[in-house]
């Protein structure tokens, strides 16, 4: 932005900044979907998932993320891929995909094989195949062999078998077992532990 500085009128705009256009020696930001343009109703360029057509901004068709027109799509959002000139919709749990059958990124709980999303198996909250978990659901632990186990009893979150990081409410744990709090020294336990 380029201003100059009179006495007896004040400061006065010479040009703008990007999304900003000059009227009358102010600039003025320009209204949405518009990036670019040249006053409040004339846009130059528009922000994704819209195209310049005449002096506004329009919708791409579903699914298209850049446009020329409606009938004409180059780029595609996640979930859909390009045909041609306009976008179809992936497979089911797919992110991003070549074609309808070939999928490149699955949805979280789904493992990508052979191009298709696959269920991770129960309790695995992310997977690499569907016999490896990644990641566990809350109340269960990744073992060194990539397979999901319970915590104890009454665990909302552990990183083995044997020691609990999260109680349930009303708990807590003593380093051996999980106890329910009854007394005014439990609520001393747990404050001084930061539970």
């Amino acid at each position: 932005m380029t201003c100059s500085f009179n006495i007896g009128t004040g400061y006065t705009c010479l040009t703008c900044q990007a999304d900003y256009y000059l009227n009358t020696g102010v600039c003025n930001k320009c209204q949405p979907p518009c990036v670019n343009c040249t006053a409040l109703a004339t846009c130059q360029s528009c922000i994704s998932t819209y195209f310049v057509s005449g002096v506004t901004c329009l919708a791409c068709s579903g699914g298209c993320k850049t446009c020329t027109s409606i009938t004409n799509c180059s780029a595609c959002i996640d979930t859909f891929y390009l045909v041609s000139t306009h976008c179809q919709a992936c497979g089911s749990n797919c992110i991003t995909c070549l074609n309808s059958t070939s999928c490149t990124v699955c949805a979280t709980n789904y493992s990508l094989l052979l191009g298709s999303c696959i269920v991770c198996p129960q309790p695995c909250l992310t997977c690499s195949s569907p016999s490896i978990c990644t990641g566990c659901q809350s109340a269960y632990y990744l073992s060194s062999t990539a397979t999901c186990y319970s915590c104890l009893t009454n665990c909302t979150s552990c990183a083995n078998p044997y020691i609990c990081n999260k109680c349930k409410d009303g708990l807590y744990f003593n380093g051996i077992y999980i106890l329910l709090c009854r007394n005014f020294l439990c609520f001393l336990w747990l404050l001084l532990s930061g539970v």
